[in-house]
């Protein structure tokens, strides 16, 4: 896996850290994503994972993800592993998850609030999002809502975010961290893959649950 995405790349759908799918808590969340261990602030999850497009497709829309090229990330909502399994939460749960929009093209979700073992991971999808058929918390936990009382329009990297999601870099990524977090590095690279690629760290599997 390249450190800058790519138009045609395919981002895997995998995680940093033991996951599994089961029935969502929230009313009507279909499944959702689940940690196995406890997990604290700034642990990386996972990229957002699916095939990177400059074109928007509106039947795929639930599980579109736009960058910061305004490119979209397309994840197949028949695979049922991966960062677009995780929910938003819902009026009566707190997000303890965060994403970025990173400068390689890349969306990176991470712990935003300690995760409990077997705890299903939340998110907050910002105002973006469109029409919602739930209702959603009026006061946000993420730090970038918080801050303006209400859901945020843009997913960027807070500074003081940066070197507390270096401190836990997977294993798999090492050095390779700092690129894939737009460190010292200029925007993604958004002209056409070749052929054939080179898969690079190697992610946790999602393992189901029984």
């Amino acid at each position: 896996m390249s450190s800058r995405i790519r138009v045609d790349d395919h981002i895997p759908y995998e995680s940093f850290v033991p996951t599994f799918t089961a029935p969502s808590t929230l009313p009507s969340g279909g499944d959702g994503l689940f940690a196995v261990d406890a997990l604290p602030p700034f642990t990386w999850l996972g990229f957002y994972p699916g095939k990177c497009s400059k074109r928007f497709n509106g039947k795929r829309q639930d599980h579109t993800m736009g960058t910061v090229d305004d490119a979209f990330i397309i994840a197949d909502a028949a695979i049922k592993e991966g960062m677009h399994m995780i929910n938003e939460a819902g009026r009566c749960q707190v997000a303890n998850v965060w994403y970025v929009k990173l400068d390689s093209g890349y969306v990176l979700y991470f712990v935003g609030r300690p995760v409990q073992p077997n705890e299903e991971l939340l998110t907050c999808y910002s105002r973006r999002y469109g029409k919602r058929s739930y209702p959603i918390p009026t006061k946000c936990s993420d730090p970038r809502c918080a801050a303006s009382g209400k859901h945020r329009l843009e997913s960027a990297m807070l500074d003081e975010w940066r070197p507390l999601l270096l401190e836990q870099v997977p294993a798999s990524l090492g050095t390779l961290a700092t690129n894939y977090l737009g460190v010292g590095s200029s925007a993604c690279v958004l002209a056409a893959a070749p052929a054939e690629s080179t898969m690079g760290p190697t992610l946790v599997t999602h393992t189901s649950h029984t």
